[in-house]
C-alpha cells in the first residue's frame, strides 16, 4: 500500500473512533440527564460501570485486570493518573469515586459526566479544603 493511502486510511479510522468517542460521551450526558435523576441513591455507580466499557472499546482500549480487585466493601487506592483513560480504565474494573481539582467540575459535559460519577473536587492551594476532603472520605468509607 502506498504511503499517501495508509495516512488517509489511519486518518479515516481515526475520525471513526473520535466520532463514535463523542457519541458515546454524548450518550452519558443523555443518561445523566434523564436516567439518573429517576434512579435510586446506590444505582448510579452500575451505570457509570456499564458506560465505561463501552467507551474503552470505542478507544480501541482493550481492559485486562491482572488479579482479583475487591468486590465489596470500600477500598482506597492512591493514583495519579497518567491520561484521560485511567479514569474511565477504573470506573470499568470497579466502582469507584475520584478525587479532583475543582476546576474539572466547571469543565463543559466532562464536569457533569465527573459529577455524576460521584467525583469529589478539591481546592488543591486550601489546606482547609483538604481536611473538609478527608471528613467526605471518611464519611463515604462509613456509608
Amino acid at each position: 500500500m502506498p504511503n499517501g493511502l495508509h495516512k488517509i486510511k489511519t486518518s479515516l479510522r481515526a475520525v471513526w473512533r473520535a466520532m463514535r468517542l463523542l457519541a458515546h460521551v454524548g450518550k452519558g450526558a443523555w443518561i445523566v440527564a434523564f436516567r439518573f435523576p429517576q434512579l435510586h441513591y446506590l444505582q448510579p455507580h452500575e451505570h457509570v460501570q456499564a458506560w465505561s466499557a463501552p467507551l474503552l472499546r470505542r478507544a480501541g482500549v482493550q481492559l485486562q485486570v491482572k488479579g482479583e480487585p475487591p468486590v465489596k466493601g470500600p477500598v482506597l487506592l492512591v493514583s495519579n493518573h497518567i491520561s484521560w483513560l485511567d479514569i474511565p480504565l477504573l470506573h470499568a474494573a470497579r466502582h469507584c469515586r475520584f478525587i479532583s481539582k475543582s476546576a474539572v467540575k466547571g469543565w463543559p459535559i466532562i464536569g457533569t459526566l465527573a459529577t455524576a460519577a460521584g467525583t469529589r473536587y478539591i481546592q488543591r492551594s486550601s489546606r482547609r479544603d483538604a481536611m473538609r476532603m478527608i471528613t467526605d472520605m471518611a464519611e463515604a468509607f462509613k456509608r
